[in-house]
């Protein structure tokens, strides 16, 4: 199946009435997580980004906290796993301030972690 061009989509979903582009978005919310926590974040929360930044520094906060870094193997996998759950959350917004925030965050707390359980030479 060849899937059709964005422009072909747009130009689709503009023809359509409003009950069915409902019924779309809430079967595209239950495909997937992602889809899902998107959908919730635009309807709700896309407004303030002051809320949405405390959140997910929150989340990245408390994943540190739990992250083995017992050897360098399992502290390198845990940043890995960190940084899959910080590129999702980057997904969901376009302002940059709050994306470079969030980097900054992770980065000072990935020097912090690994400055304190490791000898850096």
């Amino acid at each position: 199946m060849k899937i059709p061009s964005l422009a072909y989509i747009k130009k689709e979903l503009t023809q359509r009435n409003e009950p069915e582009l409902v019924d779309l978005v809430l079967q595209l919310s239950k495909l997937s997580r992602d889809n899902k926590a998107f959908v919730y974040f635009k309807l709700f929360e896309a407004d303030n980004n002051d809320l949405y930044l405390a959140m997910v520094k929150e989340d990245l906060e408390e994943a540190f906290e739990n992250a083995n870094l017992k050897s360098y193997f399992t502290a390198k996998k845990s940043a890995q796993s960190i940084r899959r759950m910080m590129n999702k959350s980057l997904k969901l917004t376009k302002d940059k301030v709050t994306i470079i925030e969030l980097l900054f965050f992770f980065v000072r707390k990935l020097l912090n972690s690994v400055t304190s359980n490791f000898v850096i030479l």
